[in-house]
């Protein structure tokens, strides 16, 4: 008898092992909101972020850099739910919204891509603990944007 619950119990770990749990609220992306300001700008430039969101399936931001206090970039972007898919959208640098498909979510990041984008093609946003960075890439260059959360 013994014997048949040591093999009942080892069968059962087992098949628990086998199992890969998701998380459940794997596209909540909450932990983007807020104001945040990048860490490793050139001097004399300060560059934000700021996210908030509409509701569970639609956040917005914005982005912008100041130079001597004037503005000398800014973007806004999406992410939304379209049907299955998460898209994430950038305005104010083309003439057109540029759409950027997200091929990849985990509960600390995202990856979404546009092959048919000039620059950045891919778009890699995580969370390393209390930090957020973004990494834009295209085919031979990178830019990696680091940000601390403001209070």
């Amino acid at each position: 008898m013994l014997k048949i619950r040591i093999i009942v119990l080892a069968s059962l770990s087992s098949l628990m092992l086998s199992f890969t749990i998701l998380p459940q609220d794997q596209d909540n992306f909450d932990w983007l909101l807020g104001q945040w300001q990048r860490t490793n700008n050139k001097p004399n430039y300060i560059t934000l972020e700021h996210w908030q969101k509409e509701h569970h399936n639609h956040y917005i931001g914005m982005g912008y850099t100041l130079k001597s206090n004037d503005t000398v970039f800014k973007e806004y972007m999406r992410l939304f739910k379209k049907g299955s898919n998460w898209i994430f959208e950038v305005t104010g640098v083309n003439e057109q919204p540029t759409n950027f498909e997200l091929s990849s979510i985990t509960v600390d990041g995202f990856i979404c891509q546009n092959e048919q984008n000039d620059f950045p093609k891919r778009i890699h946003y995580f969370r390393n603990k209390t930090k957020l960075v973004a990494k834009i890439s295209g085919a031979a260059d990178e830019v990696v944007f680091e940000f601390k959360r403001q209070e």
